[in-house]
């Protein structure tokens, strides 16, 4: 799942892109580079077993799932930030909220490489940037996360997704921030295959830090994740849980045929 400096951490994933052209010939790999930035960010991670038969029927035959006992992982984030700036534009306050099944990476790269299921996000110019690379990505205007404190370090959470159409979902609970000095340095990637192009979502984060949380998901009706999970609730998150809060990351898309 996660690694860095050969150790098994509790981390979570995180989204920056990028965009902008370079062409390249035919017979080459072709890239979209640009940045897409991301400044004071709070983030909720949750990772559980779903069905193998499940995911493979989601995750095309190029990557290969991480079998953990018998079962694939779900990898569910959603992060809010003061600042999300697409290639260059102003920065604008925004939520992002995606799902993905954790697999090995492809290039040997990054913390946490996971293929992505459904992505969704209230930044319209971020929706249209990466629709434009090939991925499905959905505009939802209501896409809501509410962290309410309870104290000067913990709080409850609420993140509500209902893009149109769905699958539409949600996750709450008790979360804490994390222990002062704890950030550090990470890598998460995320892909996805369209029929003409493979897409590689590349973020770092100079430094995160991570607090503990107790979330839960639902997803309402029947859907690709009431089958992926086997039914509607995966409750607090048996494989890991996390807050994140970084300042700032970018992330890096390119394109290969």
């Amino acid at each position: 799942m996660f690694h860095r400096s050969g150790r098994r951490l509790s981390p979570a994933l995180v989204l920056v892109m990028a965009l902008g052209m370079a062409a390249t010939s035919d017979a080459q790999a072709q890239a979209l580079s640009s940045d897409v930035t991301f400044h004071d960010c709070t983030e909720s991670v949750g990772i559980g077993p779903v069905s193998l038969t499940e995911a493979q029927a989601l995750v095309p035959p190029a990557f290969s799932i991480v079998d953990a006992g018998g079962s694939a992982l779900i990898v569910v984030r959603i992060s809010n930030c003061q600042g999300v700036g697409v290639g260059g534009s102003s920065s604008v306050p925004g939520t992002i909220a995606h799902i993905g099944i954790n697999i090995v990476p492809p290039d040997g790269m990054g913390d946490i490489n996971n293929y992505t299921i459904t992505y969704a996000s209230n930044v319209g110019t971020l929706v249209n940037a990466l629709r434009a690379t090939g991925l499905p990505a959905q505009h939802d205007a209501d896409l809501l996360y509410e962290f309410t404190r309870d104290s000067s370090v913990t709080g409850n959470l609420l993140g509500i997704a209902t893009p149109d159409p769905g699958p539409t979902w949600h996750v709450y609970g008790r979360e804490s921030d994390p222990a002062p000095g704890s950030a550090f340095p990470f890598r998460a990637i995320w892909w996805f295959q369209s029929p003409s192009r493979t897409l590689r979502m590349d973020t770092g984060f100079p430094a995160i830090a991570f607090g503990t949380t107790q979330v839960s998901f639902q997803t309402p009706g029947a859907s690709v994740l009431t089958r992926l999970i086997g039914g509607h609730t995966i409750a607090s998150f048996p494989g890991l849980s996390v807050r994140g809060v970084f300042d700032n990351a970018q992330m890096t898309v390119t394109m290969s045929r």
